[in-house]
């Protein structure tokens, strides 16, 4: 799978999620590993969501983890906080930030 195509699919998750209780500012970046590597950045503030295929330098927190990771998770096949468990995420930064990322996928 090519990162354009992991990164729609995993756009489409996040712009599903309900952000309106989220209060806080919220920038993440996601390093993806494997075949579809690549970068792309989530940022929430103000109710709304961003979405972009792009590097964010001034990220909260960093999210590393490989392509079938990713897509296990917007599959509903794996739970985000499990990944972050038993180490196929890798989460570096403010990890406050990183949980409300998390239980967007809840």
């Amino acid at each position: 799978m090519s990162f354009e195509k992991l990164f729609s699919i995993i756009k489409e998750k996040f712009l599903q999620a309900d952000v309106s209780r989220v209060k806080s500012h919220v920038a993440c970046e996601f390093q993806v590993q494997g075949e579809a590597r690549g970068t792309f950045y989530v940022e929430i503030k103000d109710g709304e969501i961003s979405v972009e295929p792009y590097d964010y330098y001034d990220k909260q927190a960093l999210f590393t983890a490989t392509d079938k990771t990713y897509l296990e998770i917007c599959q509903g096949e794996l739970n985000p906080m499990i990944a972050f468990a038993v180490g196929r995420v890798k989460v570096t930064g403010e990890l406050s930030k990183a949980q409300i990322i998390g239980t967007l996928f809840e």
